[in-house]
């Protein structure tokens, strides 16, 4: 496999991981309303804002809050 399709994978698994993720909220949600989800919708919705960025960033503070992705 080339650097290109090895990306590629690492892309795919990283989409469904986030895919599993947010259907894992969504049937705690349906399962327990009264859990308040939303820090953890938004470190998800951080994940699916992530710009491949070559050199890659520094690391964020994990505390700090995440901003949603327009």
């Amino acid at each position: 496999m080339g650097k290109q399709d090895d990306l590629n994978a690492i892309v795919g698994r990283i989409d469904t991981a986030v895919a599993g993720i947010r259907s894992d909220i969504e049937a705690i949600k349906a399962e327990h309303p009264e859990v308040d989800l939303s820090a953890l919708e938004a470190r998800v919705a951080g994940l699916e804002g992530l710009d491949a960025e070559y050199p890659v960033a520094a690391p964020q503070d994990p505390e700090a809050p995440v901003e949603p992705q327009p």
